[in-house]
């Protein structure tokens, strides 16, 4: 197993802010921050404080590219960084077993059922045409695994 080696230095910064900052100096310099590339060259992720805040406060800023998470992921990355405890255990993810890989059969027969189904919900349509209206016919004849 290669060992990845992050210098800090590189990926986590001080932006100060000017004495007594308020909410417009700190969004003001989170869109510069914002604004500037990452580095291709290395990890794409930085981190930075933004000292200046009335009461001793901190600015946070970071910013990850979608390529190294996204979403939740990001969200959780962030909070990771906003712990009150000093030294807090790691939380260790739930453990999830991943079902079975269907089989060719299995998997035969769940499109025959689903194909089925579909015929019998087309058979059970008003035949006037009028009446249909408002129901998709072609969304019972859809290709797409359905999620259980």
């Amino acid at each position: 197993m290669d060992v990845i080696s992050v210098d800090l230095a590189r990926h986590v910064g001080v932006f100060p802010l000017e004495a007594g900052a308020g909410e417009a100096e700190l969004l003001a310099a989170c869109e510069r921050l914002r604004r500037r590339p990452l580095d291709r060259s290395r990890p794409l992720w930085e981190l930075w404080f933004l000292p200046g805040l009335p009461e001793g406060r901190v600015g946070l800023f970071m910013k990850l590219h979608h390529a190294v998470a996204d979403g939740m992921a990001g969200a959780a990355a962030f909070g990771a960084f906003l712990d009150f405890i000093p030294d807090a255990p790691l939380l260790s993810a739930p453990s999830r077993k991943p079902a079975p890989i269907p089989s060719e059969g299995e998997v035969f027969r769940d499109n025959v059922s689903r194909r089925a189904q579909a015929a019998r919900a087309f058979l059970a349509l008003p035949q006037d045409p009028r009446a249909r209206r408002g129901r998709d016919v072609r969304s019972l004849y859809s290709l797409e695994p359905r999620l259980r």
